[in-house]
Formats: C-alpha cells, sequence, structure tokens
C-alpha cells in the first residue's frame, strides 16, 4: 500500500500543471472540461478528510508536495489521467468514482477552515 502511495505522489509532482493552459485561438478551457476538474478534485478532498488526513499528512502519504495536493483537490490542477488512476488507487476507490459529481457542491471557502 505504500508502494502505491509513493506512485501516486511521484505520477501527481510530475504531471500536476498548475492553471489549465490555454490554447491558441481559444479563450478559456473548457466549460464541461473545468466542472470535471472540480469534482475530481472535490472527490479527492472528500477521501482526504474521510481519512482525517489534513492537506500536509496527504501530501507525506502520496509522497508528494502540499502544493500538488492543494491544485489537485481546488480543481486547478490539469491532471493526467495517470495521476487520476495513481490517486484512485493510493485512496483505494475505483478511478470512475472520482469523476461523480460530489455530494457537497457548496461554494466553496477561500483561505483556512476555522478550528
Amino acid at each position: 500500500m505504500a508502494r502505491q502511495r509513493k506512485k501516486a505522489g511521484k505520477a501527481l509532482r510530475a504531471k500536476v500543471v498548475g492553471q489549465p493552459r490555454r490554447h491558441e485561438g481559444s479563450a478559456a478551457i473548457d466549460p464541461d472540461v473545468a466542472r470535471m476538474m472540480d469534482w475530481v478534485g472535490r472527490n479527492l478532498a472528500a477521501l482526504r478528510r474521510a481519512r482525517r488526513w489534513t492537506q500536509a499528512e496527504a501530501a507525506d502519504e502520496l509522497g508528494a508536495d502540499v502544493k500538488a495536493i492543494r491544485r489537485a483537490e481546488s480543481g486547478t490542477a490539469n491532471l493526467t489521467l495517470a495521476s487520476v488512476a495513481a490517486l484512485a488507487k493510493s485512496y483505494g476507490v475505483e478511478v470512475a468514482s472520482l469523476f461523480m459529481k460530489p455530494k457537497d457542491l457548496s461554494p466553496r471557502k477561500p483561505g483556512r477552515p476555522k478550528a
């Protein structure tokens, strides 16, 4: 299991890109793609919270950078399918479950949660 987590972190470090790139001739990212990125991020965050991990603890467990975890969970990281598959395997869920509509679609609150 630890080996799978390290693999996920390696894939996440190698493939996470900050903001989605704009391609020549396009004004912005496709809304359907943006929605899927948001859903994957929310589902990753829900899995992490279910384990009662902080983002730093998740980064340690997965062998990834905290910034990469933060971007993935916020839906701003343009993850490859390989990264999503590695993360799903690390969390012990099916890849398809990360693309499902999350139960909680409430607006995201900026900043740190209050203790």
